[in-house]
């Protein structure tokens, strides 16, 4: 995940790939919370081997807001793995 800065009331984070839909939101006060998980797996057989991967990776990213903003006021969107 990378954040990137737009204004002072404004940012857009970016999630790699596999977390475009994935991603748990959450805003407690002045805190916002950003979680996900992601699992692969991927198979190659042939007559004489079979191998098999496994991956799973997480992340939790915890933002603190100023005391001047408005929590109620706080509003986001996801667009191709871009959280506005």
């Amino acid at each position: 995940m990378r954040m990137i800065a737009v204004n002072e009331q404004e940012f857009d984070l970016t999630f790699g790939e596999g977390y475009m839909n994935d991603v748990d939101v959450e805003l407690n006060k002045d805190v916002l919370t950003l979680k996900a998980e992601k699992n692969a797996e991927s198979e190659d057989q042939s007559k004489t081997y079979l191998f098999r991967k496994r991956s799973y990776t997480a992340f939790r990213r915890t933002i603190f807001f100023p005391e001047e903003v408005d929590p109620s006021k706080v509003e986001g969107a996801m667009d191709m793995g871009i959280l506005s």
